[in-house]
């Protein structure tokens, strides 16, 4: 998972992350963003930013990678696309 959530939103106290899913089947689909090969993951992945949901801290195990920040807010982007033309 991709965390979407900015520190304003991660500083509320409320103990959620926005997240998007991040698969490695490569679908072609519009929607899908992929991640840089020096983003720390094994396998080539890319985000699926038509799933998006709110998870609790709790799931968020540990960190496996570091997205770009110019690749965050392509992700960012394409939700908002998403949500408009679909």
């Amino acid at each position: 998972m991709l965390v979407l959530s900015g520190p304003s939103y991660n500083e509320l106290r409320n103990e959620q992350l926005i997240v998007a899913a991040i698969t490695s089947r490569p679908r072609g689909l519009p929607f899908h963003v992929a991640l840089e090969a020096d983003s720390g993951l094994r396998a080539a992945s890319w985000v699926q930013s038509e799933s998006v949901r709110a998870i609790s801290v709790q799931r968020a195990i540990r960190q496996l990678g570091r997205a770009r920040p110019e690749t965050v807010a392509e992700v960012r982007n394409r939700i908002i696309n998403f949500l408009r033309d679909w």
